[in-house]
């Protein structure tokens, strides 16, 4: 089978997907520009949409090994990310030094997720706004590095079903008892034929009685030639295709059935 089989028809389509969070977003070359103080004023520029606003740590790079152990040097202000909400708090921006993301979180009172084109549409106008931001600073253009798209899944476990019901990469072995509880992680990459670099992680795990969550986050690698923003958002589509078709190829028939799925 050919890495691209994955790619051969019509996009997934579910009618009530068990989705409750994304995140779209590019990660980039860190900019002194992107203080605390130049954030809050970043913020200014949505807050009309996105009036309230919230300080939180730093996150660090994805590409730090995850055993690296922190250094702190001086006595500055740290680093900060600034989070910019709607009042309902289900839609959020993300920006720090070295990235901007789009959330769509779900809260109560939701009707239904509003679909990854409206949130895409929404994070390339914020992602117009930061840039004219910085060309206002006279700072330089961000280096792209990474494109992600995250969907996090609440997955109710219907009939007393467990896990391997609902995940084809999970399997029962015999002389094993009953799954009560578990927390797995796939990792893979993009395979040469799809012309991309970048990873796919599939992380499982039941925290709660009867509830499953799965997390697929999708993160294509940007080369510095692959700077414009039709490449940007280029890498941004490939990261969702790649998302919905593996959570699509993870899950069971038997939980499409239940989700709705059309395509």
């Amino acid at each position: 089978m050919s890495a691209l089989d994955i790619f051969a028809g019509p996009l997934p389509e579910f009618e009530r997907p068990p989705v409750i969070e994304v995140a779209v977003g590019l990660e980039f070359l860190p900019l002194d520009a992107l203080n605390t103080v130049e954030l809050v004023r970043l913020h200014d520029r949505w807050s009309a949409d996105f009036p309230e606003i919230r300080l939180q740590p730093e996150l660090p790079s994805a590409s730090q090994m995850a055993f690296q152990i922190p250094m702190v040097f001086g006595t500055g202000v740290p680093p900060v990310r600034l989070w910019s909400l709607t009042p309902d708090e289900n839609l959020l921006i993300q920006v720090q030094a070295d990235r901007i993301f789009f959330n769509w979180r779900y809260t109560v009172g939701d009707t239904s997720y509003p679909r990854y084109s409206a949130l895409e549409e929404q994070f390339a106008r914020r992602w117009e706004q930061l840039l004219s931001h910085l060309s206002d600073l006279a700072s330089p253009a961000p280096q792209v590095t990474v494109a992600e798209v995250t969907y996090v899944n609440r997955i109710d476990l219907i009939d007393s079903s467990d896990p391997a019901d609902i995940l084809t990469f999970i399997r029962d072995e015999p002389f094993l008892w009953p799954l009560q509880a578990m927390r797995v992680q796939r990792d893979s990459v993009f395979p040469e034929e799809t012309g991309w670099v970048g990873s796919l992680v599939l992380r499982a795990g039941n925290v709660e009685p009867k509830v499953l969550n799965l997390d697929v986050v999708t993160r294509v690698s940007l080369t510095e030639g692959a700077q414009s923003p039709s490449s940007v958002m280029e890498a941004l589509e490939f990261a969702h295709q790649v998302g919905v078709r593996s959570f699509a190829a993870a899950t069971t028939q038997r939980m499409h059935k239940v989700w709705g799925r059309r395509v």
